[in-house]
């Protein structure tokens, strides 16, 4: 199946457990054979607007939120 799991922070940027849950809910539906991708922020140091990159088996999309 094809999960997509939307995110204010993940990992390398988190602050505290929520990020945590959200790593663990990922390794596990990888394991299980689900096809997963993570959109999440990061920090405005970075002025390009999207990124992508895969780390192992997961996709991680990120982009720099103009307000929130």
């Amino acid at each position: 199946m094809k999960i997509g799991i939307v995110t204010n922070l993940y990992p390398p940027f988190q602050r505290g457990g929520a990020e945590y849950v959200v790593v663990r809910t990922v390794e596990s539906l990888l394991d299980a054979g689900h096809d997963v991708f993570v959109i999440t922020g990061k920090p405005k140091k970075n002025t390009s607007t999207i990124s992508g990159f895969v780390s192992t088996e997961e996709r991680v999309y990120r982009f720099v939120p103009r307000n929130i």
